[in-house]
């Protein structure tokens, strides 16, 4: 318990710090479907909805960095996923569409449990109305991987989430 206590002051501190120093560059937020399929033994797949704050990045700074929550409901259980991300996308000006990357860690909370996570994707930003402002389509796929501890090893998901982000410059 205190490891998790540790992290989440740490994920906290992390989200401050990269909120702050990025204000002056704007703050983006987003919303989504999300379905997660777990690959491990027990398939199941669970559908919810998705939400995240990003900061920073540019086309002259492509890394940001995003903090996103997720809710997904399957299988007769209700998960929770938070995550801090970083993440690249090299901008042209010209462009439309956007393709990045992305790395995150954080936590995943079930019935009776809370677990650390890391994760690792790849995904897209289409501008809808202008070219690198505005609102944006995003599609992006994660591969999710939970530590759940005392000699149960960890489980293995993959994140599929469709949406949009707004302020996307």
């Amino acid at each position: 318990m205190k490891r998790l206590c540790t992290g989440a002051a740490a994920i906290a501190l992390a989200a401050f710090v990269t909120a702050h120093s990025a204000s002056a560059q704007g703050v983006r937020f987003g919303l989504g479907a999300t379905a997660l399929v777990n690959l491990g033994s027990g398939s199941y797949t669970a559908i919810g909805g998705i939400g995240m704050v990003g900061f920073g990045g540019r086309a002259d700074r492509p890394l940001s960095f995003r903090v996103d929550a997720t809710v997904v409901n399957g299988s007769g259980a209700t998960l929770e996923l938070v995550s801090a991300d970083a993440v690249y996308a090299p901008h042209s000006p010209t462009a439309v569409l956007h393709p990045y990357g992305l790395l995150g860690a954080g936590f995943q909370h079930g019935p009776g449990n809370t677990d650390p996570l890391v994760k690792g994707g790849v995904g897209f930003d289409y501008h809808l109305f202008k070219r690198n402002h505005g609102t944006a389509l995003f599609g992006e796929g994660t591969f999710d991987v939970v530590f759940r501890g005392s000699g149960y090893g960890t489980g293995k998901s993959l994140q599929l989430n469709l949406g949009l982000k707004f302020g996307e410059s």
